[in-house]
């Protein structure tokens, strides 16, 4: 979505960003704060396949350059019939902001405490920081097996 968006189209992407799950194989430690960030997508504004996949390793490779520890997970709609792959981040908010910043999101996810709260960006500024729930509720875990 550009930045010049129509604000009802904002809301209705800001409470679209509320219906969510995280799939995922593995995670952070129990306890452990992390963001929730993609590459995906530039401001709403959909790519190809092939150009979400590249950004995505350029942001993986920017994670580790950093020196954070990430693990892959899919950030989907509650029917999961759309997904995003994403990218779970252990780094200190401000840190997580200027990444998902970088890579041109709305928003990203923090999860602190089992808690997810989405976090507003400079796009969506006029909106402020929201709960939308536990990550233990949210979340499912899918086994290499």
């Amino acid at each position: 979505m550009s930045q010049n968006s129509n604000p009802t189209d904002l809301n209705a992407l800001w409470n679209a960003y509320q219906q969510v799950r995280f799939i995922h194989a593995d995670m952070p430690e129990s306890g452990q704060r992390f963001a929730v960030i993609t590459a995906w997508n530039p401001y709403s504004q959909a790519l190809d396949a092939g150009q979400n996949d590249s950004r995505q390793r350029h942001l993986i490779q920017q994670v580790e350059q950093q020196g954070y520890r990430w693990w892959p997970v899919r950030v989907a709609n509650k029917s999961l019939t759309y997904w995003e792959d994403s990218l779970m981040v252990v780094a200190p908010r401000a840190e997580a902001a200027a990444l998902a910043t970088t890579w041109q999101q709305n928003a990203f996810y923090w999860v602190q405490s089992g808690n997810i709260e989405l976090v507003p960006l400079a796009p969506m500024a006029g909106f402020q920081p929201q709960w939308v729930g536990r990550w233990a509720l949210l979340s499912e875990f899918l086994s290499d097996e």
